[in-house]
């Protein structure tokens, strides 16, 4: 069996009111669990899209706020949070499990199938 296609490049999402949500498929994913979103407005950088699992690559300047949008949000979209802080959420789901890390260079938001 091939390895699934990873792909690169840039994809930035328009300006959207803050509090808007848009799905991981909008941001050119087509694997990953239905019903996830994201902020909108967000700046994808890299993408690894495989069945089994996906990881979103995001501009360094937008992880704190992601971190805590996630933390805030996942439990609303069926997830348990088992740990957050300023930088980083661990959290697991009935299907899929994941991650999100950051630091001054990049941040990213890593996703797998349980």
């Amino acid at each position: 069996m091939a390895p699934a296609a990873v792909s690169s490049g840039r994809a930035s999402a328009p300006a959207v009111p803050k509090g808007a949500t848009q799905a991981l498929r909008w941001y050119g994913f087509t694997n990953g669990p239905a019903g996830f979103v994201v902020p909108q407005g967000l700046t994808v950088v890299y993408r690894i899209d495989q069945p089994n699992v996906v990881t979103a690559f995001f501009a360094a300047s937008e992880g704190p706020q992601l971190a805590a949008w996630l933390a805030a949000q996942l439990p609303g979209m069926g997830y348990h949070v088992q740990g957050a802080s300023a930088d980083s959420v661990v959290f697991s789901g009935p299907a899929w499990s994941g991650a999100f890390t950051s630091d001054s260079k990049i941040s990213a938001l890593t996703l797998r199938r349980n």
